[in-house]
């Protein structure tokens, strides 16, 4: 169905993150629209460019640098915020009603 490249995560600061998910959130001027919003996602049409070369830590960023090229930034706040196996496993615990 789809590449397996795309099942592929990156573990960051004890969170695992699929690589898709994070390239999806670049929110730099290539990637999205600013006055519309709009995702922008050339890199869809290449699947090597969902493998990160690079990451460098910071206190407050996660800086990626994927094969393509391409840079990202993640706000640290922004990936603990979001990280979805934590969140996975909190609506496993808890009861729906």
């Amino acid at each position: 169905p789809y590449p397996q490249s795309l099942d592929e995560t990156t573990k960051i600061d004890d969170m695992n993150f699929h690589n898709i998910w994070l390239r999806h959130n670049c929110r730099c001027p290539k990637c999205i629209d600013i006055n519309g919003d709009t995702i922008i996602m050339p890199h869809l049409l290449n699947e090597t460019s969902y493998n990160p070369r690079k990451i460098k830590h910071s206190n407050l960023n996660i800086s990626i640098e994927w094969n393509d090229g391409h840079f990202t930034i993640l706000k640290k706040k922004f990936l603990i915020e979001n990280n979805y196996e934590k969140l996975k496993s909190k609506l496993k615990s808890e009861p729906l009603l």
